[in-house]
């Protein structure tokens, strides 16, 4: 390959990564990708679009089995309403068409076709709960589509549905809060109410409910009165998922600032082994989110927050890491105890490592004299060529 065009192509793979990394990089942290495509998103680029049911004669499962047509066969539909299209079709129509797949009578599609009419057409199964969405979803005004205030206003709309039993209208609300920044969520506060919050945690309707988010808001709407409620949380975190014990904790500062930092470290400290090791991580977690979205802990609150976890066996690496990339040399002779202290205490020599690499590169930037003697005496160190 031709040394020229080979390094064009590496500089375009470069800012292909650049840009997806512009885009995402302040998406909403506590949003989650739809597992398939979302189900409003079949509207889009089609020149048909119907809720329609099949009727007549409609070959079952064992009969289709039986006779290997799962190929293309005609059926009947009936059209219950058009959301885009033909005015071929009104409702209460009937149509015949070419159909791939099982059918199911007494149940409802979503049928789509790039055509002006219902030729070579996809079908996707939906019920009761999709058909409201759907009809409601086709309702919307396009003016949702542009401008913040507009924005905001489509993501109003799709709040109620974010933890609905329906797998896909809640993957397709879902889909919706994941292309949003976290400066478009925040934008929702005056449409969040604490108690509605609350009792979606509480009772979700949704069997993979959607905890991230709902921490999320209530951190936006709540107030003190409910951080006796979320301590109460934080007492049984395994029910809520690793991204949800961070939007958990998120939600905690929030709503209590600084103040509410010791009371997170002490509720870890009194965990189990497993339970704190989880709730650890997550607490660092959120104390990046708050670094790069929120404006709650000034930097010396994190700086503080940081230091408390110099004694944590699970993220003390992390914490002389966050606190080498804040520039806090003042916290040499802290980090410089807690890392005997833990030494110390662990047996594992791949932990021990670790901690080791991320105190040499704390002690490589500090400025302060001490730390080029301390820097000398780690194990293994070579002194650098000057």
């Amino acid at each position: 390959m031709n040394l020229s065009v080979f390094n064009i192509s590496v500089l375009s793979l470069f800012y292909v990564w650049l840009f997806l990394l512009s885009t995402t990089a302040f998406a909403c942290p506590f949003c989650e990708e739809a597992e398939e495509k979302p189900l409003h998103r079949e509207i889009e680029g089609n020149s048909i679009v119907a809720l329609v049911r099949p009727v007549g004669e409609i070959p079952g499962y064992e009969e289709m089995l039986r006779a290997r047509t799962f190929g293309s066969k005609e059926l009947t539909f009936e059209v219950d309403q058009v959301l885009r299209g033909s005015i071929e079709l009104d409702s209460a129509d009937r149509f015949t068409v070419k159909a791939l797949g099982f059918f199911r009578k007494n149940t409802s599609y979503l049928m789509t076709s790039v055509h002006p009419g219902p030729m070579r057409p996809r079908f996707r199964a939906v019920g009761d709960r999709a058909v409201d969405f759907l009809e409601k979803y086709a309702d919307l005004p396009n003016g949702m589509e542009g401008g913040p205030g507009g924005k905001t206003a489509r993501l109003a709309f799709f709040l109620p549905y974010l933890d609905s039993p329906d797998k896909g209208v809640a993957g397709a609300a879902r889909s919706e809060f994941a292309q949003a920044s976290y400066a478009e969520v925040r934008q929702l506060r005056p449409f969040l109410d604490a108690g509605e919050v609350i009792r979606y945690i509480d009772a979700p309707a949704s069997p993979s409910p959607s905890y991230g988010l709902q921490f999320l808001f209530l951190g936006l709407c709540g107030t003190t009165e409910h951080l006796a409620l979320l301590e109460q949380w934080l007492q049984s975190p395994e029910r809520f998922g690793n991204e949800g014990i961070e939007a958990l904790m998120s939600s905690y500062l929030m709503i209590s600032g600084a103040a509410g930092l010791p009371r997170l470290v002490e509720v870890i400290r009194q965990a189990e082994d497993a339970q704190a090791r989880q709730m650890s991580f997550s607490l660092v977690r959120a104390l990046r989110f708050h670094s790069t979205n929120e404006t709650v802990l000034q930097e010396s609150d994190l700086v503080d927050a940081y230091r408390s976890l110099l004694k944590n066996p699970y993220v003390a690496h992390l914490a002389i890491r966050a606190l080498r990339q804040l520039s806090d040399w003042d916290a040499l002779p802290l980090v410089w105890a807690a890392y005997h202290e833990l030494m110390e205490n662990e047996p594992q020599q791949k932990q021990r490592a670790v901690l080791t690499r991320f105190l040499r590169n704390y002690l490589e930037k500090c400025p302060k004299p001490a730390a080029k003697e301390y820097l000398a005496s780690l194990p293994g160190h070579v002194q650098r060529m000057p």
